[in-house]
């Protein structure tokens, strides 16, 4: 990739972006199942609200209709007004309770008044309109404006914002050839200013998602270590459970404590311990794969989500860590650690919260067996098998 010309990177550095944030606000393939997760809901509630207040006023416009315009086309848009507030009514209500949909239920949504859009120019071609009407038909043709002005009302990256505006100014597009007239140089001028407020728009719209990347950053990064926080990662954990249940696929989790913590912060201070604690996290995460989640449980405990693996998977994983450790203690000695293994389909949880406590529970098996090692199953009757 070539690099960014000096006069890019200068804008970026003046707007306070660094290279990360421009690709998370360029695209969300960065963005973690947390973050995801509360945007995409974002998106859908505030869809949805628009989508109550236009189901609400579109159909009542139609007396102003009435009133102003002639009696056959004003029958004509009452007939598209019931139809567009039933379409908005439609898209105000909830589908399930993932917002998985959320990117397709705001293109819908701008969709309705581009179709609204394309049959009000028609009538405002065929038909003479002057004083009132004029004005009115005037109004609609204006409708441009405020569908691109409505992309700014929510957190897209760069990618989200260009196809939404894609999308609506092919359907208005589409509307201005299909007219039976040959289309005004008016057209070309509103052109121009469409497109001024669809970039206004898209950069709201980004800056709604730095402002939202920022926030959620705080609240779901444990800020000495760098790993989820335990309310944020019961969420992925949860939602990831689920989504393995639905799917039939394996999913394991680690409860990890690291053995003999206490005396590092009684017998060099709780600085060494929050470097110890610092250098643990960096390690599982070089050692896991990138799909898989750190998550500080509280102390030096850690919940390790294994997305996608069985006990075999879980194995080989733990094998890594066992083999390089987790950092080394201020004594210079290898940074062990007491691991508890559970896995949904083997262990046969059919909750989240029992996966967890099995897990617990195998983990204390290790530390009563010795530490510095895994437990994957439970030893009862003799029946063990540790890593």
């Amino acid at each position: 990739m070539r690099p960014l010309p000096s006069w890019l990177k200068q804008f970026f550095a003046y707007l306070e972006l660094n290279s990360k944030e421009l690709r998370m606000l360029a695209s969300c393939r960065g963005h973690n199942a947390f973050f995801s997760r509360h945007r995409l809901s974002t998106i859908e509630h505030r869809a949805r609200a628009v989508s109550l207040v236009f189901a609400l006023m579109v159909p009542a416009w139609i007396p102003l209709d009435f009133l102003l315009l002639p009696s056959e086309e004003a029958e004509q848009i009452a007939v598209l007004r019931v139809i567009s507030g039933l379409a908005f009514a439609l898209l105000a209500m909830p589908f399930g309770r993932e917002p998985r949909r959320a990117r397709t239920r705001l293109i819908l949504m701008m969709l309705v008044p581009c179709a609204f859009y394309a049959f009000v120019l028609n009538l405002a071609f065929t038909g003479t309109h002057t004083g009132m009407a004029g004005i009115l038909m005037g109004i609609y043709e204006q409708l441009p404006f405020v569908i691109f002005a409505g992309i700014a009302l929510f957190p897209l990256t760069l990618k989200e914002a260009t196809i939404v505006g894609g999308i609506c100014f092919a359907g208005i597009l589409l509307a201005v050839l299909g007219t039976s007239s040959p289309v005004p140089e008016s057209f070309l001028s509103a052109g121009w200013m469409v497109l001024m407020i669809f970039l206004i728009g898209t950069l709201s719209s980004m800056f709604q998602l730095k402002h939202m990347l920022s926030l959620m950053q705080h609240v779901s990064t444990d800020s000495l270590t760098g790993a989820l926080t335990r309310k944020a990662g019961e969420e992925i954990l949860q939602m990831n459970f689920e989504l393995a249940v639905v799917q039939g696929r394996p999913f394991s989790v680690v409860f990890l404590d690291l053995d003999h913590f206490k005396s590092i912060n009684d017998d060099y201070g709780h600085d060494a311990g929050d470097v110890a604690l610092s250098g643990a996290t960096a390690a599982l995460t070089r050692l896991l794969r990138r799909g898989d989640q750190v998550i500080r449980w509280g102390g030096e405990e850690f919940v390790l989500q294994l997305t996608d693996a069985g006990l075999i998977g879980a194995r080989q994983a733990l094998q890594k860590i066992q083999h390089e450790w987790l950092g080394t203690r201020p004594d210079g000695k290898p940074l062990t650690a007491s691991m508890g293994v559970a896995e949904r389909c083997a262990d046969q949880c059919n909750t989240l919260s029992e996966l967890i406590e099995l897990a617990d529970q195998r983990m204390y098996q290790a530390k009563t067996r010795g530490r510095a090692q895994a437990v994957f199953e439970s030893l009862d009757n003799d029946q063990q098998q540790v890593a």
